[in-house]
């Protein structure tokens, strides 16, 4: 909720049955707004300033800089400490100590199943932990979603992967998440990739990332194994796009409720197949596959509509920060894109041109 006062905003932030709150302590409205608070609940319990700890996030309002920077440093030793792990003893560079953290295949003890049931709640316990832990360590989030998927039958390898990427994570400590103001007009952009053919069923993964205006790092990143095989990498990439278009009008709408009336989206994408397809709808593809006609034309419609504001631009996939939420980087394209997603300054990923097609 947000009200226009005088000199300013005031924001009201409702989460479950807390109220987050962003205006001046010295503004006549705070004082009124706390008023109407003690009435109806008597003693209420605060926290203000610059630096606030709430449901695991640090939260911390960087004055100098003009951002706020978002951790959960506590929350992932607290793991570590559950799970046995040294936070010292942790200097990986990577959440992957191979170039395909997808492979299933395992050498010797770590190709054994996982039988004792304190074992594998042990293992469920953690990958689900690092999913909330995601929320500032978003560079791990395609490692601990395929994680999620061996929950039903984990390996001995898988454990032993997943401990690695909470090791990762907790090397992440000075890296904070950045979050700016959005600017005056801000636009959302959103950038989407599928990784074909990723699991023993054929089934692809899809992956995106929400930036707003100039706020710095992602407000949303997405990563999920597809729900149905798909024939080709086109069509992965179709699923994904699609299923990105109700969680790009989620934070659109958002916008629109803070009074932001003129906000366009733009969808990113790598493959030009994929956005010549949008383009021109169902007459260009094979109509027997049903469900990518729908969604080929469910988005030709969409783009379509002047009324949206939206459109699909090109960009090349050194530049799409959606791969770190669908397959293994590693090196200095890893580094980078992390540092992107985490909303960090001067980081180059090289020039393009952007085309809208």
């Amino acid at each position: 909720f947000y009200k226009k006062l005088a000199k300013g905003i005031a924001y009201v932030l409702l989460h479950v049955d807390d109220l987050g709150v962003m205006i001046s302590p010295k503004n006549p409205e705070w004082k009124r707004l706390k008023n109407i608070l003690t009435a109806q609940y008597e003693k209420l319990s605060i926290k203000q300033g610059d630096r606030v700890k709430y449901i695991g996030l640090e939260l911390f309002r960087n004055r100098q800089k003009s951002r706020f920077e978002i951790t959960m440093y506590a929350y992932i030793l607290k793991l570590c400490e559950i799970h046995g792990i040294d936070p010292d003893t942790c200097k990986m560079t990577n959440p992957a100590d191979a170039l395909n953290f997808g492979n299933d295949t395992y050498e010797g003890e770590a190709d054994t199943e996982i039988t004792d049931i304190e074992e594998i709640l042990l293992y469920r316990s953690l990958v689900m932990s690092m999913q909330y832990g995601n929320l500032v360590v978003p560079s791990v989030k395609y490692h601990v979603i395929y994680l999620a998927t061996k929950q039903a039958h984990p390996k001995k390898g898988d454990y032993q992967k997943a401990l690695r990427v909470l090791g990762y994570m907790v090397t992440m400590k000075d890296e904070a998440l950045h979050i700016y103001g959005v600017g005056d007009l801000p636009d959302i952009y959103v950038y989407t990739d599928a990784a074909y053919n990723v699991y023993n069923d054929s089934i692809s993964h899809s992956g995106l990332t929400v930036f707003i205006g100039e706020a710095g790092g992602a407000i949303h990143c997405h990563s999920n194994k597809q729900k149905r095989v798909t024939r080709s990498s086109t069509e992965a990439e179709i699923v994904a796009a699609c299923e990105a278009m109700d969680i790009a009008q989620f934070y659109k709408n958002f916008m629109i409720d803070l009074g932001f009336q003129g906000t366009r989206v733009i969808h990113y994408q790598d493959n030009m197949s994929c956005i010549a397809l949008v383009a021109s709808g169902c007459y260009s593809y094979d109509k027997k596959a049903r469900h990518v006609v729908l969604k080929i034309n469910y988005m030709n419609q969409y783009f379509e509509d002047p009324d949206n504001h939206a459109s699909m631009v090109w960009c090349p996939t050194h530049w799409m920060v959606a791969d770190l939420m669908t397959k293994d980087i590693h090196g200095t394209q890893f580094k980078a894109l992390e540092g992107v997603t985490l909303g960090h300054e001067d980081i180059d990923l090289g020039p393009y041109e952007k085309k809208v097609v």
